[in-house]
């Protein structure tokens, strides 16, 4: 009978001690949930910006520079491969 009952207040010292803890631990999530939200709002600056730059580098006025570019890269390299087999 004695085993019984020190494992019963074992037991409840055990489930004393967990229930002690909870504090501590709703402190710890709480500051890991302050991390969390800064690193959200840190990321959501970062996609804001990253919009904004895919959104002026695929505007009308950043093409036509790729274009104008790629065209005269390529009318150079028709003159230089006619003038080699010519």
């Amino acid at each position: 009978m004695g085993l019984v009952k020190d494992w019963m207040i074992e037991e409840e010292i055990r489930k004393r001690e967990a229930i002690e803890s909870v504090p501590d631990r709703l402190e710890d999530a709480l500051v890991e949930l302050g991390q969390l939200r800064e690193r959200l709002e840190g990321s959501d600056s970062r996609v804001k910006e990253l919009q904004d730059e895919l959104r002026v580098t695929n505007s009308f006025k950043a093409k036509i520079k790729d274009y104008l570019v790629a065209g005269a890269i390529g009318a150079v390299i028709g003159v230089t491969l006619s003038a080699i087999f010519l």
